[in-house]
């Protein structure tokens, strides 16, 4: 399989779970998705992101997904990479996954 089929597969764990975890759960997820597949990063970054993103969702049942807390080394590292671009894209994808799915609208 290749590196984009994978991502797509992670991808599409990552909306579904987003849409039952919420935003404060699911944008870390988000950011980090986002910085993994920028070209323009590190590769030794995307690279560490993928493997922490794999093992969160590497189970079949992706209804105990822990969560990515702040404190995650793994996205402390990555927040000097996160672009305003990132967020703000992150927070769109959230802003509708969440209109849809809640009486409540992000931002």
């Amino acid at each position: 399989m290749n590196t984009i089929d994978t991502s797509k597969k992670l991808w599409s764990k990552i909306s579904e779970w987003s849409m039952r975890a919420g935003v404060a759960s699911a944008r870390p997820v988000m950011l980090l998705y986002f910085v993994m597949t920028d070209t323009t990063k590190p590769l030794r970054l995307r690279a560490a992101i993928a493997r922490k993103l794999r093992r969160m969702f590497a189970a079949d049942s992706i209804d105990v997904v822990p969560a990515l807390v702040q404190g995650d080394s793994t996205f402390s590292i990555s927040r000097k990479y996160i672009t305003p671009e990132i967020e703000q894209r992150t927070d769109s994808i959230l802003g509708r996954l969440t209109s849809f799915h809640s009486p409540f609208s992000f931002k």
